[in-house]
Protein backbone atom coordinates (compact mmCIF):
# COMPACT_ATOMS: atom_id res chain seq x y z
CA UNK A 1 0.00 0.00 0.00
CA UNK A 2 1.37 3.18 -1.21
CA UNK A 3 1.26 6.24 1.39
CA UNK A 4 -0.74 9.23 0.74
CA UNK A 5 -1.91 12.20 2.76
CA UNK A 6 -5.30 10.44 3.13
CA UNK A 7 -3.70 7.32 4.55
CA UNK A 8 -1.99 9.65 7.05
CA UNK A 9 -5.04 11.07 8.49
CA UNK A 10 -6.56 7.73 8.72
CA UNK A 11 -3.86 6.72 10.70
CA UNK A 12 -3.35 9.15 12.95
CA UNK A 13 -7.26 9.38 13.45
CA UNK A 14 -7.30 5.53 14.74
CA UNK A 15 -3.74 4.94 16.75
CA UNK A 16 -3.93 8.62 18.37
CA UNK A 17 -6.76 7.79 20.80
CA UNK A 18 -5.68 4.62 21.43
CA UNK A 19 -2.13 5.81 22.72
CA UNK A 20 -4.10 8.71 25.01
CA UNK A 21 -5.82 5.64 26.50
CA UNK A 22 -2.97 3.75 26.72
CA UNK A 23 -1.19 6.47 28.61
CA UNK A 24 -4.28 7.31 30.71
CA UNK A 25 -4.55 3.45 31.84
CA UNK A 26 -0.43 3.31 32.35
CA UNK A 27 -0.24 6.58 34.20
CA UNK A 28 -3.37 6.14 36.55
CA UNK A 29 -4.09 2.29 36.01
CA UNK A 30 -0.52 0.72 37.12
CA UNK A 31 0.23 0.41 40.81
CA UNK A 32 3.63 2.22 42.32
CA UNK A 33 6.53 0.68 41.69
CA UNK A 34 8.20 -1.03 45.05
CA UNK A 35 11.10 -2.90 46.01
CA UNK A 36 14.32 -4.23 44.50
CA UNK A 37 14.74 -3.26 40.62
CA UNK A 38 16.72 -4.07 37.62
CA UNK A 39 16.15 -2.94 34.33
CA UNK A 40 17.39 -5.39 31.32
CA UNK A 41 17.79 -4.72 27.60
CA UNK A 42 18.72 -7.14 24.95
CA UNK A 43 20.03 -9.09 27.72
CA UNK A 44 22.25 -6.11 29.35
CA UNK A 45 21.51 -4.58 32.84
CA UNK A 46 21.14 -1.24 32.13
CA UNK A 47 20.05 -0.19 36.15
CA UNK A 48 19.76 -1.69 39.59
CA UNK A 49 18.70 0.10 42.90
CA UNK A 50 15.01 0.09 44.81
CA UNK A 51 11.90 1.88 44.92
CA UNK A 52 9.79 2.83 48.19
CA UNK A 53 6.54 4.47 47.42
CA UNK A 54 7.13 4.79 43.42
CA UNK A 55 10.16 6.85 44.17
CA UNK A 56 13.40 5.64 43.08
CA UNK A 57 15.65 5.03 46.84
CA UNK A 58 18.88 4.37 48.20
CA UNK A 59 22.11 3.13 46.33
CA UNK A 60 21.62 2.73 42.42
CA UNK A 61 23.91 1.49 39.97
CA UNK A 62 23.69 2.59 35.95
CA UNK A 63 25.28 0.71 33.19
CA UNK A 64 26.64 1.75 29.35
CA UNK A 65 24.78 -1.09 28.22
CA UNK A 66 27.94 -3.44 28.14
CA UNK A 67 28.05 -4.62 31.71
CA UNK A 68 30.07 -1.79 32.41
CA UNK A 69 29.20 1.03 34.91
CA UNK A 70 28.36 4.27 33.72
CA UNK A 71 27.05 6.31 37.32
CA UNK A 72 26.27 5.00 41.10
CA UNK A 73 24.94 6.90 43.42
CA UNK A 74 22.51 7.54 46.74
CA UNK A 75 18.49 8.44 45.82
CA UNK A 76 16.70 10.23 49.06
CA UNK A 77 12.63 10.76 47.51
CA UNK A 78 13.40 9.87 43.75
CA UNK A 79 16.21 13.03 44.05
CA UNK A 80 20.05 12.04 44.01
CA UNK A 81 21.52 12.85 47.53
CA UNK A 82 25.06 12.85 48.94
CA UNK A 83 28.32 11.51 46.41
CA UNK A 84 28.25 10.57 43.16
CA UNK A 85 30.15 8.91 40.85
CA UNK A 86 30.76 9.17 37.22
CA UNK A 87 33.00 6.83 34.88
CA UNK A 88 34.25 6.08 31.51
CA UNK A 89 33.63 3.53 29.28
CA UNK A 90 36.85 1.86 29.77
CA UNK A 91 35.92 1.91 33.88
CA UNK A 92 38.07 4.71 34.89
CA UNK A 93 36.77 7.23 37.27
CA UNK A 94 35.87 10.80 35.80
CA UNK A 95 34.10 12.71 38.61
CA UNK A 96 32.37 13.01 41.65
CA UNK A 97 29.44 14.84 42.68
CA UNK A 98 28.33 16.36 46.40
CA UNK A 99 24.35 16.57 45.74
CA UNK A 100 21.46 18.06 47.57
CA UNK A 101 18.25 16.92 46.88
CA UNK A 102 18.85 16.64 43.35
CA UNK A 103 20.67 20.07 43.24
CA UNK A 104 24.49 20.13 42.98
CA UNK A 105 25.67 21.48 46.14
CA UNK A 106 29.68 21.05 47.77
CA UNK A 107 32.77 19.60 45.86
CA UNK A 108 32.40 18.36 42.13
CA UNK A 109 35.90 16.47 41.72
CA UNK A 110 37.45 15.94 38.50
CA UNK A 111 40.03 13.21 37.48
CA UNK A 112 43.33 12.23 35.42
CA UNK A 113 43.67 9.79 33.79
CA UNK A 114 46.00 8.28 36.53
CA UNK A 115 43.11 8.44 38.34
CA UNK A 116 44.65 11.22 40.71
CA UNK A 117 42.41 14.28 41.38
CA UNK A 118 43.04 17.20 38.98
CA UNK A 119 40.82 20.08 39.84
CA UNK A 120 37.58 20.25 42.52
CA UNK A 121 35.32 22.92 42.03
CA UNK A 122 32.52 24.04 44.92
CA UNK A 123 28.88 25.03 44.23
CA UNK A 124 25.74 26.00 46.18
CA UNK A 125 23.01 25.43 45.83
CA UNK A 126 23.53 24.17 41.95
CA UNK A 127 25.56 27.64 41.60
CA UNK A 128 29.71 27.77 41.10
CA UNK A 129 30.51 29.52 44.34
CA UNK A 130 34.05 30.79 42.41
CA UNK A 131 36.28 28.62 45.14
CA UNK A 132 38.49 25.90 43.65
CA UNK A 133 41.55 23.77 44.23
CA UNK A 134 43.96 22.77 41.61
CA UNK A 135 46.24 20.01 41.66
CA UNK A 136 49.10 18.62 40.13
CA UNK A 137 49.83 14.65 40.26
CA UNK A 138 47.25 14.56 42.73
CA UNK A 139 48.66 16.97 45.02
CA UNK A 140 46.83 19.96 45.75
CA UNK A 141 48.70 23.45 44.11
CA UNK A 142 46.63 26.07 44.38
CA UNK A 143 43.25 27.31 46.07
CA UNK A 144 41.14 29.84 45.30
CA UNK A 145 38.35 31.29 47.28
CA UNK A 146 36.29 34.41 46.28
CA UNK A 147 35.79 37.53 48.17
CA UNK A 148 33.89 40.40 47.50
CA UNK A 149 35.18 42.04 43.85
CA UNK A 150 38.24 39.87 43.91
CA UNK A 151 39.97 36.45 44.78
CA UNK A 152 42.03 34.92 47.69
CA UNK A 153 44.95 32.79 45.84
CA UNK A 154 46.62 30.18 47.70
CA UNK A 155 50.23 28.19 46.68
CA UNK A 156 51.16 25.08 48.42
CA UNK A 157 54.07 22.98 48.84
CA UNK A 158 54.15 19.61 47.94
CA UNK A 159 53.69 18.75 51.90
CA UNK A 160 50.66 20.75 51.77
CA UNK A 161 51.78 23.48 53.83
CA UNK A 162 51.44 26.87 52.42
CA UNK A 163 53.96 28.46 50.04
CA UNK A 164 52.02 32.11 49.68
CA UNK A 165 48.76 34.09 50.18
CA UNK A 166 47.73 37.32 47.76
CA UNK A 167 44.68 39.03 47.69
CA UNK A 168 43.23 39.90 44.54
CA UNK A 169 41.18 42.60 42.54
CA UNK A 170 39.81 42.88 39.05
CA UNK A 171 42.95 40.65 38.11
CA UNK A 172 45.64 43.12 40.91
CA UNK A 173 47.43 41.97 43.55
CA UNK A 174 46.26 44.41 46.45
CA UNK A 175 46.35 44.46 50.01
CA UNK A 176 49.28 42.23 51.78
CA UNK A 177 50.74 39.39 50.45
CA UNK A 178 51.98 36.95 52.15
CA UNK A 179 55.11 33.84 51.25
CA UNK A 180 56.20 31.21 53.68
CA UNK A 181 59.31 29.17 53.74
CA UNK A 182 58.19 25.58 53.97
CA UNK A 183 59.26 25.41 57.88
CA UNK A 184 55.58 27.84 57.68
CA UNK A 185 58.08 30.90 58.84
CA UNK A 186 57.07 33.67 56.90
CA UNK A 187 59.37 34.80 54.53
CA UNK A 188 57.73 38.34 53.46
CA UNK A 189 54.99 40.20 53.77
CA UNK A 190 54.45 43.30 51.07
CA UNK A 191 52.07 45.54 50.85
CA UNK A 192 50.27 45.90 47.10
CA UNK A 193 48.33 48.61 45.63
CA UNK A 194 46.93 47.82 42.19
CA UNK A 195 49.87 45.68 41.31
CA UNK A 196 52.40 48.41 42.44
CA UNK A 197 54.35 47.57 45.67
CA UNK A 198 54.20 50.04 48.23
CA UNK A 199 55.98 48.35 51.64
CA UNK A 200 57.36 45.34 53.09
CA UNK A 201 56.27 44.73 56.11
CA UNK A 202 58.46 41.51 57.06
CA UNK A 203 61.44 39.93 55.68
CA UNK A 204 62.81 37.28 57.63
CA UNK A 205 65.54 34.48 57.16
CA UNK A 206 64.56 30.46 57.41
CA UNK A 207 64.85 31.09 61.17
CA UNK A 208 62.45 33.89 61.68
CA UNK A 209 65.30 36.55 62.25
CA UNK A 210 64.42 39.33 60.46
CA UNK A 211 66.87 40.57 58.19
CA UNK A 212 67.06 43.70 55.64
CA UNK A 213 64.49 44.58 53.15
CA UNK A 214 66.68 47.92 51.95
CA UNK A 215 64.59 50.88 52.29
CA UNK A 216 61.62 50.77 50.26
CA UNK A 217 58.75 52.89 51.56
CA UNK A 218 55.40 54.15 50.14
CA UNK A 219 56.76 53.06 46.80
CA UNK A 220 60.27 54.47 46.49
CA UNK A 221 63.65 53.12 47.25
CA UNK A 222 65.48 49.85 47.25
CA UNK A 223 64.68 46.06 47.91
CA UNK A 224 66.49 43.25 48.76
CA UNK A 225 64.84 39.53 48.28
CA UNK A 226 66.47 36.83 49.24
CA UNK A 227 66.69 33.26 48.33
CA UNK A 228 65.36 30.59 51.03
CA UNK A 229 68.92 29.62 51.48
CA UNK A 230 69.64 33.12 52.76
CA UNK A 231 71.88 34.25 49.74
CA UNK A 232 70.61 37.79 48.19
CA UNK A 233 68.39 36.77 45.15
CA UNK A 234 67.56 40.33 43.67
CA UNK A 235 68.65 44.01 44.25
CA UNK A 236 66.20 46.59 42.44
CA UNK A 237 65.13 49.99 42.73
CA UNK A 238 61.30 50.89 42.99
CA UNK A 239 59.56 54.40 42.30
CA UNK A 240 55.86 54.93 42.41
CA UNK A 241 55.51 51.06 42.96
CA UNK A 242 56.88 50.09 39.95
CA UNK A 243 60.97 49.13 39.07
CA UNK A 244 62.43 51.89 38.56
CA UNK A 245 66.47 52.26 38.01
CA UNK A 246 69.35 49.66 38.51
CA UNK A 247 68.20 46.00 39.06
CA UNK A 248 70.26 43.09 39.84
CA UNK A 249 69.37 39.69 39.92
CA UNK A 250 71.79 36.56 41.50
CA UNK A 251 71.42 32.83 40.76
CA UNK A 252 71.23 31.22 44.38
CA UNK A 253 75.33 30.36 44.94
CA UNK A 254 75.57 33.68 45.26
CA UNK A 255 76.79 34.65 41.00
CA UNK A 256 74.95 37.47 39.19
CA UNK A 257 72.60 36.25 37.17
CA UNK A 258 71.56 39.34 35.33
CA UNK A 259 71.65 43.01 35.21
CA UNK A 260 70.16 46.11 33.81
CA UNK A 261 67.86 48.53 34.43
CA UNK A 262 64.05 49.09 34.40
CA UNK A 263 61.89 52.19 33.72
CA UNK A 264 57.84 51.95 35.06
CA UNK A 265 58.24 48.80 35.66
CA UNK A 266 59.60 47.17 32.05
CA UNK A 267 63.14 46.68 31.23
CA UNK A 268 64.93 48.95 29.09
CA UNK A 269 68.27 49.53 27.62
CA UNK A 270 71.01 46.73 27.37
CA UNK A 271 70.90 43.94 29.90
CA UNK A 272 73.74 41.40 30.76
CA UNK A 273 73.17 37.61 31.77
CA UNK A 274 75.92 35.64 32.88
CA UNK A 275 75.88 32.00 33.89
CA UNK A 276 76.17 30.33 37.34
CA UNK A 277 80.26 30.16 37.06
CA UNK A 278 79.93 33.73 36.84
CA UNK A 279 80.80 34.03 32.95
CA UNK A 280 79.02 36.24 30.67
CA UNK A 281 76.36 35.08 28.14
CA UNK A 282 75.29 37.20 26.31
CA UNK A 283 73.13 40.94 26.45
CA UNK A 284 70.12 41.41 25.01
CA UNK A 285 68.78 45.37 24.23
CA UNK A 286 64.88 46.16 25.46
CA UNK A 287 63.07 49.14 24.60
CA UNK A 288 60.38 49.36 27.71
CA UNK A 289 58.23 46.66 25.73
CA UNK A 290 58.67 43.87 28.06
CA UNK A 291 55.99 43.41 30.65
CA UNK A 292 57.52 42.36 34.71
CA UNK A 293 56.09 39.57 35.75
CA UNK A 294 57.80 38.48 38.46
CA UNK A 295 55.45 39.12 41.57
CA UNK A 296 52.75 37.63 39.40
CA UNK A 297 54.50 34.35 38.85
CA UNK A 298 54.75 34.17 42.48
CA UNK A 299 51.15 34.72 43.57
CA UNK A 300 48.64 34.91 40.62
CA UNK A 301 47.30 31.99 39.04
CA UNK A 302 46.08 31.16 35.84
CA UNK A 303 45.81 27.36 35.08
CA UNK A 304 46.44 25.67 31.80
CA UNK A 305 43.19 23.66 32.05
CA UNK A 306 42.92 20.82 30.52
CA UNK A 307 39.96 19.56 28.11
CA UNK A 308 37.00 17.81 30.18
CA UNK A 309 35.61 14.72 28.60
CA UNK A 310 32.65 14.90 26.99
CA UNK A 311 29.72 12.35 25.55
CA UNK A 312 26.94 12.64 23.69
CA UNK A 313 23.78 10.85 24.46
CA UNK A 314 23.75 7.29 22.85
CA UNK A 315 21.10 4.41 22.91
CA UNK A 316 21.69 1.33 24.81
CA UNK A 317 22.40 -0.96 21.91
CA UNK A 318 23.44 -1.15 18.73
CA UNK A 319 21.93 0.54 15.25
CA UNK A 320 20.39 -2.49 14.55
CA UNK A 321 18.07 -2.71 17.30
CA UNK A 322 17.47 0.87 16.52
CA UNK A 323 16.26 0.14 13.34
CA UNK A 324 14.01 -2.71 14.22
CA UNK A 325 12.07 -0.97 16.45
CA UNK A 326 11.61 2.11 14.37
CA UNK A 327 10.35 -0.52 11.45
CA UNK A 328 8.27 -2.05 14.18
CA UNK A 329 6.46 1.36 15.22
CA UNK A 330 6.08 1.93 11.90
CA UNK A 331 4.33 -0.83 10.68
CA UNK A 332 1.11 -0.49 8.40
CA UNK A 333 2.75 2.58 6.73
CA UNK A 334 4.59 2.22 3.52
CA UNK A 335 8.04 2.52 4.11
CA UNK A 336 9.45 0.96 1.09
CA UNK A 337 10.26 4.01 -1.09
CA UNK A 338 13.62 5.15 -2.04
CA UNK A 339 15.08 6.81 0.09
CA UNK A 340 12.14 7.63 2.65
CA UNK A 341 13.88 8.67 6.33
CA UNK A 342 12.89 8.01 9.81
CA UNK A 343 13.97 9.48 12.60
CA UNK A 344 13.41 8.04 16.74
CA UNK A 345 13.80 11.61 18.43
CA UNK A 346 14.26 10.55 22.62
CA UNK A 347 14.27 13.73 25.26
CA UNK A 348 16.39 12.18 28.01
CA UNK A 349 16.56 12.80 31.84
CA UNK A 350 20.01 14.13 33.55
CA UNK A 351 19.69 9.96 34.36
CA UNK A 352 18.87 8.81 30.94
CA UNK A 353 15.38 7.75 31.56
CA UNK A 354 13.33 8.84 28.62
CA UNK A 355 10.22 11.92 29.53
CA UNK A 356 9.21 11.67 25.88
CA UNK A 357 9.84 10.15 22.44
CA UNK A 358 8.40 10.26 18.59
CA UNK A 359 9.25 8.49 15.52
CA UNK A 360 9.15 11.39 12.23
CA UNK A 361 9.00 9.45 8.86
CA UNK A 362 9.77 11.52 6.12
CA UNK A 363 8.90 9.86 2.94
CA UNK A 364 10.16 10.68 -0.55
CA UNK A 365 6.55 11.68 -1.73
CA UNK A 366 3.66 13.10 0.50
CA UNK A 367 4.21 14.88 3.79
CA UNK A 368 6.13 14.00 6.74
CA UNK A 369 4.22 12.48 10.04
CA UNK A 370 5.06 12.68 13.66
CA UNK A 371 4.39 9.43 15.77
CA UNK A 372 4.41 9.08 19.40
CA UNK A 373 5.87 6.13 21.20
CA UNK A 374 5.33 5.99 24.67
CA UNK A 375 8.67 6.45 26.92
CA UNK A 376 7.64 3.27 29.16
CA UNK A 377 8.46 1.21 26.11
CA UNK A 378 11.49 2.46 25.40
CA UNK A 379 15.27 1.44 27.70
CA UNK A 380 16.96 3.48 29.86
CA UNK A 381 19.15 5.60 27.36
CA UNK A 382 22.77 6.99 28.32
CA UNK A 383 22.38 10.71 28.77
CA UNK A 384 25.10 13.31 27.70
CA UNK A 385 28.26 13.83 30.07
CA UNK A 386 29.44 17.47 30.53
CA UNK A 387 31.24 19.49 33.08
CA UNK A 388 31.57 16.46 35.53
CA UNK A 389 27.86 15.85 35.47
CA UNK A 390 25.54 13.54 33.40
CA UNK A 391 22.73 16.20 32.04
CA UNK A 392 19.68 16.04 30.56
CA UNK A 393 19.77 15.23 27.04
CA UNK A 394 18.10 15.03 23.50
CA UNK A 395 19.06 11.48 21.22
CA UNK A 396 18.09 11.49 17.75
CA UNK A 397 18.65 8.28 15.61
CA UNK A 398 18.10 8.45 11.79
CA UNK A 399 17.34 5.78 9.58
CA UNK A 400 17.11 5.57 5.68
CA UNK A 401 14.14 3.30 4.64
Amino acid sequence: MRYTQKYRLKFLNKTFPILLLVGFLYAFGTSKKEGEHQEIYNNHLLTEGAYENGQKSGFWKFYYGNKKLHMEGEFLNDRKQGLWKFYSKREKLLSTAEYDSGVLSGALTFYDKSDKISNILYFNNGEKTGAFDWYKNGIKTHSIEPLKGGRKVTSFYHDGKIKSICNEWNGKQNDTARIYYKNGIAKEELVFYRDMLLNVLVSNNANGERITHGNLTDGEGLLIRYFDNGTIRSKVFYSEGLKNGIAQFYHENGELSEAGVYKSGRKSGIWKYFSENGEFKKEQAFRSQEEDFEFDNEFSFSPETEEESSFEAEFPSNNRTVNKLIKEKLNGVDTAQNKATAWLSLKLDDLGFVLASSIIYQPTEGESFTLPVPAEELPRCIPAYKNGISIASELIYTVKM
